[in-house]
Protein backbone atom coordinates (compact mmCIF):
# COMPACT_ATOMS: atom_id res chain seq x y z
CA UNK A 1 0.00 0.00 0.00
CA UNK A 2 3.01 2.29 0.38
CA UNK A 3 3.15 2.72 -3.39
CA UNK A 4 -0.45 3.94 -3.36
CA UNK A 5 0.56 6.80 -1.09
CA UNK A 6 2.84 8.07 -3.86
CA UNK A 7 0.04 8.27 -6.42
CA UNK A 8 -2.23 11.26 -6.98
CA UNK A 9 -5.98 11.04 -6.40
CA UNK A 10 -6.44 11.13 -10.17
CA UNK A 11 -4.08 8.17 -10.59
CA UNK A 12 -5.97 6.18 -7.96
CA UNK A 13 -9.31 6.92 -9.60
CA UNK A 14 -7.80 5.88 -12.93
CA UNK A 15 -6.69 2.60 -11.38
CA UNK A 16 -10.23 1.99 -10.11
CA UNK A 17 -11.66 2.67 -13.57
CA UNK A 18 -9.16 0.32 -15.18
CA UNK A 19 -9.96 -2.38 -12.62
CA UNK A 20 -13.70 -1.97 -13.24
CA UNK A 21 -13.13 -2.52 -16.96
CA UNK A 22 -10.87 -5.50 -16.23
CA UNK A 23 -13.48 -7.09 -13.96
CA UNK A 24 -16.08 -6.63 -16.69
CA UNK A 25 -13.79 -8.52 -19.06
CA UNK A 26 -13.36 -11.32 -16.51
CA UNK A 27 -17.12 -11.61 -16.06
CA UNK A 28 -17.59 -11.76 -19.83
CA UNK A 29 -14.99 -14.53 -20.08
CA UNK A 30 -16.66 -16.51 -17.30
CA UNK A 31 -20.08 -16.08 -18.91
CA UNK A 32 -18.70 -17.34 -22.23
CA UNK A 33 -17.83 -20.65 -20.59
CA UNK A 34 -14.05 -20.10 -20.46
CA UNK A 35 -13.70 -22.88 -23.05
CA UNK A 36 -14.73 -25.52 -20.50
CA UNK A 37 -11.35 -25.39 -18.76
CA UNK A 38 -11.82 -25.46 -14.97
CA UNK A 39 -8.20 -24.39 -14.42
CA UNK A 40 -8.83 -21.27 -16.52
CA UNK A 41 -11.98 -20.51 -14.54
CA UNK A 42 -10.02 -20.75 -11.29
CA UNK A 43 -7.30 -18.48 -12.70
CA UNK A 44 -9.92 -15.93 -13.74
CA UNK A 45 -11.58 -16.03 -10.32
CA UNK A 46 -8.21 -15.67 -8.56
CA UNK A 47 -7.43 -12.70 -10.79
CA UNK A 48 -10.81 -11.12 -10.02
CA UNK A 49 -10.25 -11.61 -6.28
CA UNK A 50 -6.81 -9.97 -6.48
CA UNK A 51 -8.29 -7.07 -8.43
CA UNK A 52 -10.99 -6.61 -5.82
CA UNK A 53 -8.38 -6.62 -3.05
CA UNK A 54 -6.46 -3.92 -4.91
CA UNK A 55 -9.67 -1.89 -5.16
CA UNK A 56 -10.18 -2.15 -1.40
CA UNK A 57 -6.66 -0.86 -0.80
CA UNK A 58 -7.17 2.03 -3.24
CA UNK A 59 -10.46 3.00 -1.61
CA UNK A 60 -8.86 2.81 1.84
CA UNK A 61 -6.10 5.14 0.68
CA UNK A 62 -8.61 7.62 -0.75
CA UNK A 63 -10.61 7.48 2.50
CA UNK A 64 -7.44 8.07 4.55
CA UNK A 65 -6.66 11.14 2.47
CA UNK A 66 -10.18 12.51 2.88
CA UNK A 67 -10.00 12.01 6.63
CA UNK A 68 -6.81 14.09 6.79
CA UNK A 69 -8.42 17.13 5.17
Amino acid sequence: MADLMDKSDEDLVGMLKYDASHLGDVVDQLKSGFHGDPAEAIRLLDDAAATQQENVEILQELARRRAQH
